[in-house]
């Protein structure tokens, strides 16, 4: 599969590039991406747009870390 170059925006920060994922995908990404960290942020009085990308960082790894435990969990189970 080739690489697709990708212009994205995410927070408001403008980003370039390679994917093997569609257009579609990664702009679908970056929307919810962009969605999590102005939730945070505009929740938070005070916190900058780097910490509630920082925040939103962890939070995603956490997801990704559960479901990995449960995967292994009914692997094993």
């Amino acid at each position: 599969m080739s690489k697709n170059m990708h212009e994205i925006s995410i927070a408001g920060i403008g980003l370039s590039l390679s994917s093997d994922n569609s257009v579609e995908y990664v702009d679908k990404l970056a929307e919810d991406l962009t969605n999590k960290i102005n939730k945070i942020e505009y929740s938070n009085l005070g916190v900058s747009k780097l910490q509630a990308a920082l925040v939103c960082a962890l939070e995603l790894l956490d997801e990704t870390y559960r479901l990995k435990l449960e995967i292994e969990d009914i692997k094993n189970g």
